[in-house]
């Protein structure tokens, strides 16, 4: 299990979501006295804790019941549940539950065989292409590699050129361009370079810092002549600031 400080993730990670939502014992309770257990806060909104029921639970109307089942299947270290969890993730719209569900997904990834299953959900083409974006990211917060994610993503963006998958994926470029090998980061720098001319002004901006995120020092030229032909105000300050950070950096 991931640990903190001698503490599990998912405690560290959920104590100030559980008070955040109110997830705490009743007035009866002292006002710094414990929070409810996950099992007991599900049981109290009606939530049997057999597995079955949690993961019906993560598709539940009530954002607290989901992230509580999310939260659950973690602390029963079922990894095998994982891509479920993953899947609900990219669906939900609530942050408090978000946050709930991240932690659940964070605290599996302490576990070997939940990494592994999620490095390797990238190299399954039935997944929807938000999935393995969250993937992405999630595995970037957990320092792991999502090398095996650059493939998918990457023919991805050669068959979608319209401005939402841009948008969408962009940042998964930058998020895993350390961990591919030299072939795919320049492929993927000569991506975000060239969405710097892109029609849409958020992609123009969103490409700049992705540029910098990946400290692409050789992108100056790519900026200076982005700036000397962008017309939008705040696009241009954006990449003169982006291009200050790379000048500093070389």
């Amino acid at each position: 299990m991931r640990m903190i400080g001698g503490w599990p993730l998912v405690m560290v990670l959920t104590t100030f979501l559980l008070a955040k939502i109110g997830i705490a014992q009743g007035a009866s309770d002292s006002q710094n006295g414990p929070l409810t257990p996950f099992a007991d806060s599900l049981r109290s909104r009606g939530i049997e804790i057999s597995k079955p029921s949690l993961i019906s639970a993560l598709r539940n109307p009530d954002p607290e019941i989901r992230s509580l089942a999310a939260l659950k299947l973690a602390e029963d270290h079922d990894s095998d549940t994982l891509p479920l969890i993953v899947r609900a993730l990219s669906v939900e719209e609530v942050q408090t539950a978000r946050t709930g569900i991240s932690s659940a997904l964070w605290s599996l990834l302490g576990n070997p065989k939940g990494l592994a299953y999620l490095q390797r959900m990238c190299s399954d083409s039935s997944l929807p292409i938000n999935v393995i974006v969250d993937v992405v990211h999630t595995l970037n917060v957990v320092n792991k590699s999502s090398a095996q994610c650059a493939g998918f993503i990457l023919g991805y963006l050669d068959s979608h050129d319209d401005s939402e998958s841009r948008l969408s994926l962009l940042r998964a470029l930058s998020a895993m361009y350390r961990w591919v090998p030299q072939d795919q980061a320049g492929r993927m720098a000569e991506m975000l370079q060239d969405m710097l001319g892109d029609k849409n002004p958020s992609i123009r901006m969103d490409a700049g810092h992705a540029l910098v995120e990946i400290s692409l020092g050789s992108s100056t030229e790519a900026h200076r002549s982005a700036i000397s032909r962008e017309n939008d105000p705040v696009v241009r300050s954006s990449l003169q600031r982006d291009l200050s950070v790379l000048q500093k950096e070389q």
